[in-house]
């Protein structure tokens, strides 16, 4: 062993190769119990019975009384308790607090602004206060962190490589660059999105309101006609935000490929002169998804859009959620 893991196992374990296998194992044993499997996504618990639509007020409906974690053990248990409290108290707190500013607004106000958009700021748009702390605030931090603890891994182990440090060096710009380019795209398609459904909340709710008016005059049939353009392009703005999705997915994943392969060109040439191990290339592998993690997050923020952890045939079903 060299290294950090010399560094580590070495006071512990020695150098007896019994000594440090009954290590790794206990270690990893209790990493499992607290933590979970290592890449295993934990599902959400939320009150989603999977027939939410192709609909915004359907979608983000659930998103006002969901737990998660990012771990799968003891701790994961531990956390989705307490985002399932925590998320329920701020969209509760939000929901009734934007419902008193439209309370106390002049009525000039509602004279500009339709109810039924009110109605859809209320209930739905409240609920995406959790996704805005966690993605403009803490999924930030937490990948600048992760991002300078795997290069300050791979630049301690491999020092005597400056290809490998000057290829992770390298692709940080391009992380972020890439996810730069892609995000206002996203969010203006997004806003479009959130737009269009509550302009078809709005427009079914103003039917209701006079449908007294509507039967009078026999306007069913006109009437019915605007609900259903309305709600028709609702629906089309969320198919055009998932084909973005799908395009971005289309981009992306080649240059990953491209990238993937490269790398492992090179490191197995390195193997074959006996410059580094495969051990070494399984840690760098693993530290090279660490650095990758942050595009990962991306294309995870844009599924959950339409569905967490599902697929692109499975968003079909869920998508919306913005």
């Amino acid at each position: 062993m060299t290294g950090i893991p010399a560094r580590i196992l070495t006071p512990i374990a020695g150098h007896d190769p019994i000594r440090i296998l009954v290590t790794v194992i206990s270690f990893l044993l209790v990493t499992m119990l607290l933590l979970g499997i290592s890449g295993d996504d934990p599902q959400s618990v939320n009150t989603d019975v999977g027939s939410s639509g192709l609909d915004q007020a359907g979608s983000t409906a659930n998103s006002a009384n969901s737990g998660w974690s990012l771990w799968g053990g003891l701790l994961g248990l531990v956390e989705v308790w307490i985002t399932l409290d925590l998320t329920q108290r701020v969209n509760q707190d939000a929901r009734t607090a934007v419902y008193e500013r439209f309370l106390r607004s002049p009525l000039g106000l509602y004279g500009d602004q339709k109810i039924g958009d009110a109605v859809y700021r209320v209930m739905h748009d409240s609920a995406g206060i959790g996704d805005v702390f966690y993605r403009g605030v803490l999924a930030p931090i937490m990948s600048i962190a992760m991002i300078a603890i795997a290069m300050l891994v791979i630049t301690a182990q491999f020092s005597n490589e400056p290809v490998i440090i000057a290829v992770s060096v390298a692709a940080l710009p391009i992380i972020f660059i890439g996810g730069g380019m892609f995000s206002r795209i996203f969010r203006d398609q997004a806003q479009r999105m959130r737009e269009q459904g509550s302009n078809a909340m709005a427009v079914f709710e103003e039917r209701l309101a006079n449908v007294q008016l509507i039967k009078a005059f026999g306007a069913e049939a006109r009437e019915t006609h605007a609900v259903d353009s309305a709600s028709w392009e609702s629906f089309r703005q969320t198919l055009k935000l998932i084909a973005f999705i799908l395009l971005l997915i289309a981009i992306v994943a080649p240059l990953i490929c491209f990238t993937i392969i490269a790398g492992l060109y090179h490191l197995m040439t390195e193997v074959i002169a006996h410059r580094i191990t495969l051990g070494d290339v399984v840690l760098l592998a693993s530290y090279g998804f660490m650095l990758g993690r942050p595009i990962g997050r991306t294309r995870r923020d844009l599924d959950q859009f339409a569905g967490p952890g599902l697929g692109p045939a499975q968003n079909l079903q869920r998508a919306g959620q913005a």
